[in-house]
């Protein structure tokens, strides 16, 4: 075959695959890897210390000025020197994910030398103090379009003013952490030719307005989160004085929204251009007498000529009663949730298109749901429903397709394993199992292991990511092990009498059981980190392991 045709073919395959694959088969293909001058694209998913080190050694260095596109997740296992991103001149698309605080200012002060970013997204595992420096510094990016930004901030009690002496080419903004309006609104200062902004306002401010230093005419999409208190008035200032020429608006929040009348007068004299309207309140405790007059207020003719259609539901959870009013059809929502007094029981099927994740509150509303979820990749199964029921795969199979589901989380208690394998044998492309307990009560760990299911979702699944939120024994990890010999991920926390132990097994090499598994996370203490990380230093453990403690969520990372 031509060198031109293998180079097609490559385009089709993840990149370190090709090197797994090809690097050290013969001299021919080795040299195709490595001398072409080919653009470069780096997906560095979850892969072990030994591995990382060979490739980056053989490919990532070598060829640093080649790349053109840059994924990482799990950044906070590097060392701040173990990329250098000043040196990667082509590089147009980097993606930074988990990435530690104190990284962040040596990361942004590289990305200054690149010349062809065009694309940044990068999320934080812990807050960031100095927020208004990344602000300042990507906005220094002459050649960036597109920005997404998760920097988990804290809610601070005052709000410094945000300083900006330079315009951004910036066209599509995401701010994933919450920004006050004040804030916002400078951001808006330096971003003239922004078209599409989505962000959280988290929390009421002194808002004062600041006059746009032009009109932007050229923003036409908004998503906006609200929450805290953030008043109306306060909504209403921001988007007469920004968002004139919107054509497409998602909003969601409290009761503070729930005006028809006021979202009437509004849209009628200064959001004449807007042609999409996708509303969504969540109302806790709510007055159903007045959100009734309301909802007979968003049914006027105002709204019927527009087909801007609403829908309300109340529904109880496990800690309070809550209220949901939304926009129907025609528009796109990618969350729905199956809980009472919001099922669908016309006659006919009703197909939901644009769902990708289906929250599930209890049986009877599977059973009595007459929607569709065609493209639903995740499943979650809420405390109250029992998978002991013996029509819920009939059941869930009349609404989704269970080939379809990705990532699975049961939420119910003391759940039965054969159940659980049961449930898994009908979602053969699982990749991502979560849970909340399990229990052996009346069916034994050898019985169950003996079982004809067992050794069949052994040898079926493809779930390589495990997060267990109850204590977690040995015992249960060993079964979880057999079940799952697939793991390369673990969530879960430990007794800390067990820890030593449970390591020991975990990170024995000579454990077959455990040869795919590359990366621990416990739920723990700053005092139970600080032993497991003595552990690790005393060289009681059988393999060589590097551990990050993350403050803010009380996770211990462990990664060899």
């Amino acid at each position: 075959l031509a060198n031109e045709l293998i180079y097609d073919i490559f385009d089709y395959l993840d990149f370190y695959h090709i090197y797994l694959s090809f690097f050290n088969l013969n001299f021919r293909f080795r040299s195709l890897l490595i001398d072409s001058t080919l653009p470069l694209n780096i997906n560095l998913f979850l892969m072990s210390k030994t591995t990382f080190n060979q490739y980056n050694e053989d490919i990532i260095k070598p060829n640093q000025q080649r790349i053109d596109i840059f994924r990482l997740t799990n950044y906070y296992m590097f060392d701040k020197n173990t990329f250098l991103f000043s040196q990667m001149i082509s590089l147009q698309t980097l993606i930074l994910e988990t990435v530690r605080s104190v990284q962040m200012k040596d990361i942004i002060q590289q990305l200054i030398l690149l010349p062809n970013l065009s694309s940044l997204t990068i999320s934080t595992i812990n807050a960031v103090e100095n927020i208004d420096f990344i602000y300042k510094q990507i906005f220094r990016l002459t050649s960036l379009r597109y920005c997404k930004l998760s920097l988990s901030r804290k809610f601070p009690k005052h709000v410094p003013p945000l300083t900006l002496n330079e315009y951004s080419p910036v066209e599509h903004l995401n701010i994933d952490h919450g920004i006050g309006f004040d804030e916002l609104s400078t951001l808006l200062l330096y971003l003239p030719q922004l078209r599409h902004l989505s962000t959280h306002i988290w929390h009421k401010t002194d808002f004062i307005l600041k006059p746009p230093c032009a009109v932007l005419n050229n923003l036409t999409h908004v998503s906006l989160k609200l929450y805290g208190c953030v008043t109306f008035n306060d909504f209403e200032l921001f988007l007469v004085n920004y968002c004139t020429s919107i054509q497409f608006l998602r909003i969601s929040g409290d009761k503070e929204l729930l005006n028809a009348n006021r979202w009437k007068r509004l849209i009628s004299s200064s959001l004449t251009n807007l042609q999409t309207f996708d509303i969504k309140c969540e109302i806790r405790f709510a007055d159903n007498t007045e959100i009734k007059q309301e909802m007979k207020n968003f049914n006027s003719l105002f709204w019927i000529e527009r087909q801007w259609f609403f829908e309300c539901r109340a529904y109880s959870t496990k800690f309070y009663d809550e209220t949901l009013f939304y926009s129907t059809n025609p528009f796109r929502r990618k969350n729905y949730r199956l809980s009472q007094g919001k099922s669908n029981k016309n006659r006919f099927q009703t197909i939901l298109n644009s769902v990708h994740h289906v929250t599930i509150e209890d049986n009877n509303e599977i059973k009595e749901n007459t929607y569709y979820f065609p493209h639903a990749t995740i499943l979650t199964l809420a405390s109250k429903v029992s998978i002991n029921d013996i029509t819920i795969v009939n059941n869930l199979q009349r609404i989704l397709s269970l080939k379809q589901i990705q990532i699975l989380e049961i939420l119910s208690d003391h759940l039965c394993p054969l159940k659980m394998s049961e449930l898994l044998s009908y979602m053969p492309n699982v990749h991502t199992l979560k849970f909340r307990s399990i229990s052996f009560d009346g069916y034994g760990k050898k019985l169950f292991e003996q079982n004809p299911l067992f050794r069949l979702i052994s040898k079926i699944n493809l779930i390589k990511s495990l997060h267990f939120y109850g204590k977690c024994t040995l015992q249960n990890l060993e079964i979880f092990l057999k079940l799952f010999p697939n793991i390369q991920y673990i969530e879960t926390s430990v007794e800390l009498q067990q820890i030593q132990l449970v390591l020991q097994y975990l990170l024995n090499k000579t454990n077959t059981n455990a040869r795919h598994l590359k990366l621990l996370c416990f739920s723990c203490d700053g005092k139970e980190s600080h032993y497991i990380s003595k552990l690790i230093k005393s060289r009681l453990l059988p393999c060589d392991c590097k551990t990050m403690y993350d403050d803010q969520h009380s996770r211990l990372y462990i990664w060899w």
